[in-house]
Formats: C-alpha cells, sequence, structure tokens
C-alpha cells in the first residue's frame, strides 16, 4: 500500500510543475502582450 502511494505522489508532482510552468507561460505573455500595447498606444501619441 505504501508503494502505491509514493508512485502516486511521484505522478501528481509533475503534473503540479507542468501547470504552474504553463501559468508562468500565460503570464509571461500577457505581460509582453501588455507591453507592446502601452509601447502602441505611445507610438500613437507621438505619431
Amino acid at each position: 500500500m505504501d508503494q502505491g502511494k509514493k508512485q502516486n505522489g511521484t505522478k501528481k508532482a509533475p503534473a503540479k510543475s507542468f501547470l504552474s510552468l504553463l501559468t508562468g507561460i500565460g503570464l509571461m505573455i500577457l505581460s509582453i502582450e501588455s507591453a507592446w500595447g502601452s509601447l502602441f498606444s505611445l507610438l500613437d501619441l507621438s505619431a
């Protein structure tokens, strides 16, 4: 029974790290998009 629990734990850990990795990438994309948006708005104001 203990071995089964340990295997489940190791199986769940990579999924959690993968999920956090996806979340981090998503946040990065969002911040990049907002940065581009502000940059373009600055260009529009100057033009």
